[in-house]
């Protein structure tokens, strides 16, 4: 939840970090594989945009 809170508020990699944390206690936690692999697309999103 925590890690869906910083994505809504444009903090990736935040959200990232909470994600990565969660599947490193319970890698089989399929809602965050789920929202991590959504973040990872966003942040290609964000970086086609800017251009980075």
């Amino acid at each position: 939840m925590l890690g869906n809170a910083y994505a809504d508020m444009g903090e990736y990699e935040k959200a990232m970090e909470c994600y990565d944390h969660a599947l490193s206690i319970c890698p089989r936690y399929k809602e965050a594989k789920y929202n991590r692999k959504n973040l990872e697309k966003k942040m290609k999103e964000a970086a086609l945009k800017t251009g980075t």
